[in-house]
């Protein structure tokens, strides 16, 4: 609904849930800012979970957008491309994944941690490309089994000893009870999926043996990434479906222990980053 009068413009912008709960929580403040951004009157009405917005056509249009921008759609993503995505999360050369993603449509990409989504944040042309991007990266990723079970003991040092492999591959390795798998980069997993598959025999020895070789030098141009994982999150269906089954209302929550590497000028290999993703 839209009404004006000398030149200004009022119209009503219903808001979703999630987004007037963030009007609500952040209150005056974020109201604000908007105002100052578009240089437009706005106003909240809980009752009726909308924004009041007065000013030009042109400056309501950049608070349409501005909104748009906040809604954050959801997307479901399957293993390799969400490992993929959190592997290149801090890159920046060398075409990664979600900076080339962000690059090219102009979209922030938000990385769940509990769930294997990503929720798009920007104006609906933008939402669309990016979600286009990711189509793109499904085809270029793939998720390759190299050993089906592995014992508990061969888990306590396996995850240490397959850092420096994931690294020199820019891969995802994920490794429990299940097996080992490689995530990532069609080229990179066949190349990855070949070494490790020789060392399969043995392949604790195997890796013990490969990492005590002197360190390749690593191109400065280049940023080389790569974690090992000891699970992948659910779809959120999936989270869904195991709440209902065990009363819960609350999604349940996966120990994602990763782990990120990049080389380091001091040991061989530098820790760049762990977290427990709870």
């Amino acid at each position: 609904m839209g009404y004006g009068y000398g030149g200004a413009v009022t119209v009503e912008i219903p808001l979703d849930e999630e987004l007037l709960g963030s009007f609500c929580r952040r209150g005056r403040r974020r109201l604000r800012e908007l105002q100052d951004a578009t240089q437009t009157i706005v106003r909240l009405d809980r009752t009726r979970a909308c924004l009041s917005v007065t000013g030009t056509e042109s400056c309501i249009a950049v608070v349409q957008r501005h909104l748009a921008s906040l809604g954050g759609p959801r997307r479901d993503v399957v293993p390799p491309v969400w490992a993929e995505l959190m592997r290149t999360r801090t890159l920046q050369k060398g075409g990664a994944a979600l900076a080339r993603i962000q690059s090219a449509s102009g979209c922030r990409v938000h990385i769940e941690r509990q769930l294997r989504e990503v929720r798009l944040f920007g104006p609906a042309d933008s939402v669309a490309l990016a979600q286009s991007l990711l189509e793109e990266l499904q085809d270029q990723c793939c998720e390759q089994v190299v050993l089906e079970s592995i014992s508990d003991q061969d888990l306590e040092n396996l995850p240490g000893l397959l850092e420096p492999l994931a690294m020199d591959h820019q891969v995802t390795l994920c490794v429990n009870a299940s097996g080992l798998r490689v995530l990532g980069l069609r080229d990179r997993c066949g190349a990855a999926c070949k070494e490790l598959e020789a060392l399969s025999q043995s392949l604790e020895e195997g890796l013990q043996r490969r990492n005590a070789q002197p360190a390749k030098e690593a191109d400065a141009s280049e940023e080389r990434h790569g974690q090992v994982l000891m699970q992948i999150p659910p779809a959120r269906d999936a989270s869904q479906s195991s709440a209902k089954s065990t009363g819960s209302q609350e999604v349940p929550q996966q120990d994602l222990n990763i782990q990120q590497f990049v080389m380091g000028s001091s040991s061989r290999y530098a820790c760049q980053a762990g977290c427990s993703l709870k």
